[in-house]
């Protein structure tokens, strides 16, 4: 056995959970839990929208609870997820393209899901920006950026992919991201494939429904070998 699975006791039975990713002392992640007393935004199915919470995991008991990560990335729409530089000053998020504005643009088709990155001075994140291959047209989200910072991993539904969604990265030039390369399709399939994640190895972990499983969206691992993707190996149950 080289690993064991448990739910993380700040879990609820009521919202969504995911994405959760190493931040300090504990873990940020994406929830649609209820992070004000206070009256909020709801969508017409009454469901709360996605925002990015931390829990510190140094804690014990009822100490333990999930809190929003930070008032200034927060919108009326949905937030997360994220992820960080490997100093946590840089923090990556993916959010609706438009937050702000008339309520019938708010609402449109168009109003995607892209990643935005901000960074974290005088105890605040600021200087929030938008990364130019944000389109109106396609999402993209659910990203990873690889521990050397190097990388930037993301799925998307582009049109030129091979399925639903398919995993992308974008290499780090210095001074700015390169443009998407498409994993190819030993990764992508007709179907979905999401949720990259990469540890230090190099090696990529993601979610799927296209390859083999034992049904919804498995995790599935590949590692690149020569130069090119290893078919994936699911995860054991």
């Amino acid at each position: 056995e080289t690993y064991t699975v448990r739910k993380a006791p700040f879990s609820s039975q009521h919202y969504d959970e995911f994405c959760p990713v190493y931040y300090r002392n504990g873990l940020v992640f994406t929830s649609n839990r209820k992070t004000s007393q206070f009256l909020e935004y709801s969508s017409s199915q009454g469901n709360t929208p996605f925002k990015i919470n931390y829990v510190d995991t140094t804690l014990k008991g009822m100490r333990q609870s999930p809190v929003l990560f930070s008032k200034y990335l927060k919108t009326n729409y949905n937030d997360g997820p994220a992820s960080f530089s490997s100093r946590f000053d840089t923090i990556y998020f993916s959010r609706n393209l438009k937050v702000d504005g008339k309520l019938r643009e708010l609402s449109s088709f168009r109003n995607k899901l892209g990643i935005f990155y901000a960074v974290y001075e005088d105890k605040k994140w600021d200087k929030i920006r938008e990364l130019r291959f944000n389109n109106e047209w396609y999402n993209i989200t659910t990203h990873y950026l690889s521990p050397d910072g190097k990388r930037l991993y993301f799925a998307s539904d582009k049109p030129e992919g091979y399925g639903g969604s398919d995993i992308y990265f974008c290499q780090w030039k210095g001074y700015y991201w390169d443009e998407p390369v498409n994993l190819g399709p030993v990764i992508n399939t007709s179907g979905n494939e999401a949720y990259p994640f990469v540890n230090p190895a190099g090696e990529l972990l993601f979610a799927s429904d296209g390859h083999p499983g034992l049904g919804g969206r498995d995790i599935f691992f590949s590692r690149m070998q020569n130069n090119k993707w290893l078919p994936p190996v699911r995860l054991d149950p």
